[in-house]
C-alpha cells in the first residue's frame, strides 16, 4: 500500500476499515465459523406492510414471509476463535430488473452482541447491523426461548415448543453436498456530510453452511415498542417491526454445524430503479 495525497492505493486481495491510516486488515476471502447454533422462526404477514420496509428496488415475496432468526456463532476466525450471538429479521423479497431476477430474504435488522461484528458487517456489505445485548440460548428440553435488548429494555423475544430431532438420514438428503447455499440481501448506505448518499446499492452475502444436527418444531414471535428514551437507537426500528403483526406461524426450525461466509461470492444491485 502506498498514499499520494488522500489517496489510498492498495493490491487487489487488500481490504481496508477505518481506521484506514493503519493498513491493510488480513481477513482473507472466507469468514470461517466452527459452530453456530441457529433458529428461526417464521410467519406470513400483510405483504403491503413488508413493502413499506424494503428497499424501493425490491417488492415483497408471494408469500409475505417474515423470519425471525438467533445465531450464537463460535469460533470466529477473525475474532481468534472467540465468538458473538445475532437476531435478525428477514423480509421475503424479489428483486427484478431487464437483466435479473433474483428473489432472497432482505436482511431489515440484524442485532449483533459483538461491536467489531457490526462495523465490520456495515463497512463491508451494508448490513443493517446494530449493537445489542443477546443472551446465550440453552437447548435442553423442547422449550427454547432467546431474546435482544437495549440499554436494559427488551426489543424482540420469542419461544419454541415441541422441538423435535431430526433424523441423521433425512439430513443427509437436505443437499445433496451435504451443504447449504443461502443468500441475503442488504441495502448499502452511506451518506454524505451534505445529507445526500455516496453509496447507495444492494449486496448479498452468500455462505456455505453444513448441518451436523437439526431440529424442527413452532414457535411464536414477539416484538416489542419501547420509547425512545429506553431504546434510543432501536426505537424507530421497532417502530417498523410493530407493523409486521404475524397472521399465521410456519413453524420453527434450528440447526447447528460450521458456516463459512464467502466475500468474493457478494452480488450489487440496484436499490433504486426508477
Amino acid at each position: 500500500m502506498f498514499t499520494v495525497g488522500s489517496e489510498v492505493y492498495c493490491g487487489e486481495t487488500d481490504r481496508f476499515e477505518m481506521p484506514v491510516t493503519f493498513g491493510n486488515r488480513e481477513l482473507g476471502p472466507v469468514a470461517g465459523y466452527k459452530d453456530t447454533f441457529s433458529l428461526s422462526i417464521s410467519f406470513l404477514a400483510d405483504r403491503d406492510a413488508i413493502a413499506e420496509l424494503l428497499p424501493p428496488s425490491l417488492s415483497p415475496g408471494d408469500e409475505g414471509v417474515v423470519t425471525v432468526g438467533y445465531r450464537m456463532v463460535r469460533g470466529a476466525a477473525r475474532l481468534r476463535g472467540r465468538g458473538y450471538n445475532i437476531v435478525r429479521v428477514d423480509l421475503e423479497s424479489v428483486y427484478e430488473d431487464a437483466q435479473d431476477v433474483f428473489r432472497a430474504p432482505y436482511a431489515v435488522i440484524m442485532w449483533e452482541s459483538s461491536p467489531d461484528s457490526v462495523q465490520t458487517g456495515r463497512e463491508y456489505y451494508g448490513v443493517g447491523k446494530l449493537f445489542a445485548d443477546i443472551p446465550d440460548l440453552d437447548p435442553a428440553g423442547s422449550e427454547w426461548h432467546f431474546e435482544c435488548s437495549e440499554y436494559g429494555t427488551r426489543l424482540l423475544e420469542a419461544n419454541t415448543t415441541d422441538m423435535k430431532a431430526v433424523p441423521p438420514r433425512e439430513l443427509a438428503n437436505l443437499d445433496d453436498r451435504g451443504r447449504f447455499e443461502s443468500s441475503y440481501l442488504n441495502w448499502k448506505y452511506i451518506p454524505g456530510l451534505d445529507g445526500r448518499a455516496e453509496v447507495d446499492y444492494l449486496t448479498t452475502v452468500d455462505s456455505w453452511f453444513e448441518p451436523k444436527e437439526a431440529w424442527v418444531g413452532a414457535g411464536t414471535v414477539h416484538f416489542e415498542l419501547p420509547d425512545y428514551q429506553s431504546a434510543p437507537v432501536s426505537h424507530r426500528v421497532m417502530v417498523g417491526l410493530e407493523t409486521l403483526r404475524p397472521l399465521e406461524y410456519k413453524g420453527a426450525v434450528a440447526t447447528r454445524g460450521p458456516v463459512e461466509i464467502d466475500r468474493t461470492a457478494s452480488k450489487t444491485f440496484k436499490s433504486d430503479l426508477s
